[in-house]
Formats: C-alpha cells, structure tokens, sequence
C-alpha cells in the first residue's frame, strides 16, 4: 500500500521543492513554469489538494484502495478552470489531457519503487 501520509516521498523523481510549513509541494511540470500543490485534506484512503502559483484555479484528489496485500488501486481527478479564456480553452485540450494524463501515469508508475 502507498504511504498517504509521506506523500512527499513519490515525488522524489521530480525537481521538486517542499514547504512544510505551509504544506506545499512546488513542482515543474514544463521547463519554464512552476505549479505548486498546497494540502487541503489528508485522509486514510485520500488525499485533497488546491492547485497555486498555476495559471488555472482547481483542485485535485488521490484516490487509493488497497485490492489486496500487493496490489493498490490509484485514481487521480482533477478540477480546474482559468478566467483567461486562452488557458481555459488550453487546459480543454487534447495535448493538455495527454501531458496531464503522462504525467501522472509516469508518477503512479515511480510509485512502485518507493
């Protein structure tokens, strides 16, 4: 089962930085922009998180169910939207939802060395 309380520790792999006095995890998901992600809620099976420092306003949630001793269901769900109609329509995108998408597959998938 993967530890929702060391959350930080999946994000190993990333160049990623750590506030944890105001619970926020800065990460670059593209070369030139930095999003931050600041704890909402930590719960046994879920985490909840606000997106800052993003050009879009949102939230998103981890998911884990434990299927059996070695096996762990993960889901991810975003909510986003931006005022800017540009980001917006971006954020609606095909190649949005594929880099998002990439990306957390290839986090969920680093996960299984941690």
């Amino acid at each position: 089962m993967f530890d929702l309380h060391n959350y930080e520790s999946w994000w190993n792999n990333y160049n990623t930085k750590f506030d944890r006095q105001n619970q926020l995890i800065k990460f670059k998901p593209i070369a030139f922009k930095t999003l931050g992600l600041k704890y909402r809620k930590i719960l046994d099976n879920q985490i909840e998180f606000d997106y800052v420092f993003a050009p879009f306003k949102g939230s998103g949630t981890w998911n884990l169910k434990e299927v059996s001793t070695f096996e762990t269901n993960v889901t991810y769900t975003i909510s986003i939207t931006s005022n800017n109609i540009i980001i917006r329509a971006f954020i609606n995108s095909k190649i949005f939802k594929w880099k998002h998408n990439r990306d957390v597959l290839n986090l969920i998938n680093k996960l299984n060395t941690i």
